[in-house]
């Protein structure tokens, strides 16, 4: 056993040498007893003071010190830190006692005060032993952090109500710029909040006004309603603005689902078609996010649901495109129902169902129709959408629906009388040429049961009708129904050259065979005096034809043969 006694002989202290080996664990464990700090103890042994790496001695005398001695003082302070976080009441007694820098922070890795050591771990003794010493209420971190906001954010009522007593600054803000009623607010602390509101109800201050606004908005975007409640009570503004993005309580509360609090600014009389900076009013931010509820509400109270973001967006066109991004997204995450229940909504209150994106000219009928949507669509053909608006490329939803293989929308469109007949803007393509290009023969016929006109209206020097795209593509199964269907086997694109033509020098020979079985003209010949057989002649690597191929298109006449080749180009 070790023995620690008194320099009077008073025995203090009788320890077990497995539980302290060491001179400095003897001094942890009787600061631990008595509350003694470690930098206030000087153990002696036969006349010996002894140092703190040495090995406990059986026998010793303490001697505490009554003063920090000055090169103690780093000492001090980190020992008053950690007592104060572990609650060691006395211990920070003796230190004060003692002299020590109330105040004392470590600038490199420990930059927080007893006091805010105190405050963070809610030892309510200890707080108010530092504040009637008179420590830095004030005090901020590197983070711009004091004890209050400490006590607020964690939950420490008494503690907060304690250094409000005592003065502390409720109108100061942390890096974040967040003040300890902006704390308390996030964290739901009613209590806390209660009592900085009537600490701050005596600053009056622009400084205070300003962080009461900026706790609304928190309180908003976290759902607090009673909170929020409380606030606006206080006198903060529903109206207020994030300098940030200029969202208003409404907007934070509309885009974060929380109805209670929407419903209490309602009722309060916020602004409901206040703009933030993109122009986006809380109901697009409701129907950005999915939350019908929120959308009703807004609704109900007579938001405008015709307003449009700065690119043009409204509600409604949010609603549904986010709708879209979802459904594509649903064999990964969950559908949010919220966005149809929109969508829904606000068709019924006779919303603009065209509305278009500014970037593209897209309506959501044509969005929906490119998805694949078919429930949208069929909602929106329903209600009355223009199916034949086309956007800024001169495209239509049926032709979107078309070139993206989405045969069930083409069925509906075709059926609720989608023309067939437009042509877009770059290509003068139509939704048959489309479907044709990219091959989806279980569309062509579809188009062509609706009376698509062939080889009509082509513009670019690339491109032709769908017999004549078809031929470039070697699409076969396509060739022979648009054939069937009435094409004119010898039709030309721009360069005069007709599908045999093309066919051959793209080497597809059982479209080759096709349309010299149909008929098509073998001795036709292209602006430059080009058969199909010379054609196929100057075709090489993979575009070449097989020989039986080539007898067939092998004619009497004599055939002309330049040295310009025929490119491939999309038609």
């Amino acid at each position: 056993m070790l023995s620690v006694r008194s320099f009077s002989g008073e025995a203090l202290a009788a320890v077990s040498m497995e539980e302290c080996r060491s001179v400095l664990e003897l001094k942890a464990h009787l600061r631990k007893e008595f509350g003694f700090p470690i930098c206030l103890q000087q153990l002696v042994s036969e006349g010996n003071c002894l140092e703190d790496s040495m090995d406990a001695p059986a026998d010793c005398h303490l001697v505490r010190l009554s003063d920090i001695p000055e090169d103690h003082q780093d000492a001090a302070g980190e020992e008053s830190s950690i007592a104060a976080k572990c609650g060691l009441l006395e211990t920070v007694r003796f230190l004060l006692q003692a002299g020590m820098d109330k105040d004392w922070v470590d600038g490199n890795e420990n930059d927080f005060s007893a006091l805010m050591q105190a405050a963070d771990a809610g030892h309510l003794e200890l707080v108010r032993l530092l504040v009637e010493a008179g420590a830095d209420k004030d005090l901020q971190d590197c983070e711009g952090v004091t004890a209050l906001m400490l006590a607020a954010e964690s939950g420490k009522t008494a503690i907060v109500r304690i250094l409000v007593d005592s003065g502390a600054d409720v109108c100061l803000r942390d890096a974040s710029y967040d003040t300890a009623l902006m704390k308390a607010v996030f964290e739901g602390h009613s209590e806390i909040v209660r009592l900085l509101l009537d600490a701050g109800s005596n600053v009056g201050t622009d400084v205070w006004k300003d962080g009461l606004h900026d706790a609304l908005l928190m309180a908003a975007g976290v759902g607090r309603s009673p909170v929020a409640r409380m606030l606006l009570a206080a006198g903060a503004d529903m109206n207020a603005r994030d300098d940030e993005n200029g969202m208003t309580a409404l907007m934070f509360a509309a885009s974060r689902g929380h109805a209670n609090v929407v419903q209490l600014l309602i009722a309060a009389g916020a602004s409901k078609d206040a703009r933030d900076e993109k122009w986006r009013t809380a109901l697009i931010h409701a129907a950005d996010a999915g939350f019908a509820d929120v959308a009703r509400l807004l609704v109900k109270a007579g938001a405008d649901i015709h307003l449009p973001d700065v690119t043009g967006c409204t509600a409604f066109f949010e609603a549904a495109s986010q709708e879209l991004w979802w459904w594509k997204s649903s064999q990964v995450d969950e559908p949010k129902e919220g966005y149809i229940k929109i969508v829904h909504m606000l068709m019924d209150l006779g919303v603009d169902k065209d509305v278009r994106d500014e970037e593209s000219g897209r309506t959501v009928l044509m969005c929906a129709a490119d998805a694949g949507h078919s429930e949208l669509v069929r909602v929106l053909v329903e209600a009355g959408a223009d199916k034949d608006l086309q956007d800024y490329d001169g495209r239509t939803a049926l032709m979107l629906a078309a070139e993206s293989g989405k045969t069930a929308i083409v069925r509906f469109l075709v059926d609720s009388g989608a023309d067939v007949c437009v042509q877009d803007e770059h290509f003068g393509e139509t939704a048959l040429t489309k479907a044709v290009w990219e091959g989806h023969s279980e569309i062509v016929p579809l188009l062509l049961n609706a009376g698509t006109q062939i080889g009509t209206g082509v513009e670019d020097d690339d491109l032709n009708d769908a017999l004549v795209g078809a031929a470039i593509q070697g699409r076969c199964p396509i060739v022979r129904m648009l054939l069937d269907a009435g094409a004119d086997k010898d039709a030309r694109n721009n360069e005069d050259m007709t599908a045999l033509m093309l066919a051959a020098s793209f080497g597809h020979g059982d479209v080759v065979r096709l349309l010299v079985q149909a008929g098509a003209d073998k001795d036709l010949r292209d602006r430059y005096g080009k058969t199909a057989f010379a054609h196929a002649r100057c075709a090489s690597g993979p575009d070449q034809l097989e020989d039986e191929d080539l007898h067939l298109l092998r004619s009497g006449s004599c055939c002309f043969t330049s040295d310009s080749g025929a490119k491939r180009r999309r038609l």
